[in-house]
């Protein structure tokens, strides 16, 4: 539960804008970068659930993971669905933009510092795959590959709780 927690806080240093954000605390302090170099940050606020998922390049079962992660942004975006990947490469971010395009994802792409985010936020492993409630609540973490399916019963559960409070 204390690792539950201080993944969730190293989560809203790392992706929670100060406007409008409803995540339980919105403080800046990790290291993402867009596709173009540019400093990025992530807001909180518009979603109904965000799907984080952790990769790298190199990694089989993460390149496995991204055609799913693809389905779900597609089909789940108008339902409020938000899906980013973390790219954990060591390389800048124009030699990431040909890996993006090859590997087709659709959804958007930052770049993290690996250490940074693997000791602040307890990663142990890629791919990795944080399921996020629009409060900024961690529903799930995945750890190692798993299928769409895994990752669309808690995307389910989530919209059916907030659908049953409207």
């Amino acid at each position: 539960m204390l690792k539950t927690s201080l993944l969730a806080a190293g989560l809203c240093l790392c992706l929670c804008s100060t406007g409008g954000a409803e995540c339980p605390k919105v403080v800046t302090g990790f290291s993402l970068l867009d596709l173009q170099g540019k400093k990025a940050s992530i807001s909180c606020a518009d979603h109904k659930v965000l799907i984080i998922n952790f990769w790298a390049t190199w990694c089989g079962p993460c390149r496995i993971e991204i055609p799913q992660l693809n389905d779900l942004h597609r089909d789940y975006h108008a339902q409020g669905v938000k899906v980013i990947g973390i790219s954990l490469d060591s390389m800048r971010p124009e030699w990431l933009q040909p890996y993006v395009k090859a590997l087709k994802i659709a959804y958007p792409v930052y770049l993290g510092k690996a250490e940074e985010l693997q000791s602040k936020l307890s990663i142990v492993g890629i791919p990795a795959t944080l399921v996020i409630d629009a409060k900024g609540a961690i529903r799930r973490q995945l750890v190692g590959y798993h299928s769409k399916d895994v990752i669309l019963k808690v995307i389910r559960e989530i919209l059916d709780a907030e659908q049953k409070k409207s």
